[in-house]
């Protein structure tokens, strides 16, 4: 399947068969670019599998129907998509200067009546690290001017509505930290997706 196919198949709904099937062709594709996108898929791999490990498949239909309701309007993971193509470096500094974070808080306006489970925190907090650190490169790589200090801050007030608190719906969290991971791998496969079909476009 093509790298696209599958990253417009994960921006709707995704699913761990989509994920492990990135990394063959992201190996294959053997470039720094691949190999950042590669890990971020390993990360988000673990994540969603360990929360499907802990979900129903009732509860797990709940949490995609969150995601749906979260794309309308200012989240829609293919407008991400369609900003990236449009003009990358502006498209980045818009999300990393305050659009995603706006765009996140759409899920935490939703009220549930179920509350945040203690056995998905620790799940939450290991993605919840490797989400602030590739954060941290893409904001490095696309606004290598910034200073550190303001790079801190811009990523802590980027990240407060996905550090879901024990009062939060879990299914909040849940759609919140799949969301960030959707539009990050977009981020991040896009240059991929490009090369790829340039390479293949060019005579032999």
């Amino acid at each position: 399947m093509a790298l696209e196919t599958l990253l417009n198949r994960l921006l709707h709904n995704p699913t761990t068969d989509d994920v492990w099937a990135l990394h063959p062709l992201l190996l294959a594709a053997g470039t720094p670019e691949a190999e950042a996108a590669r890990q971020l898929a390993g990360s988000f791999f673990r994540y969603l599998s360990d929360v499907q490990s802990r979900l129903t498949s009732k509860q797990f239909s709940s949490l995609s129907a969150m995601l749906a309701a979260g794309a309308i309007g200012v989240f829609a993971a293919q407008d991400v998509v369609e900003a990236l193509r449009s003009d990358r470096r502006q498209a980045i500094g818009h999300l990393l200067s305050g659009g995603l974070a706006s765009a996140l808080e759409v899920f935490a306006t939703v009220q549930h009546v179920k509350a945040w489970e203690t056995e998905f925190a620790v799940t939450h907090q290991h993605a919840l690290w490797d989400l602030y650190a590739e954060l941290w490169r893409i904001s490095t790589e696309s606004q290598p001017d910034l200073p550190d200090a303001q790079r801190q801050a811009l990523m802590d007030t980027l990240l407060t509505p996905v550090r879901c608190s024990g009062n939060q719906d879990s299914y909040v969290c849940l759609a919140i930290v799949v969301r960030l991971y959707q539009v990050l791998l977009a981020i991040r496969l896009l240059p991929v997706i490009d090369a790829v079909q340039a390479a293949t476009a060019s005579p032999a």
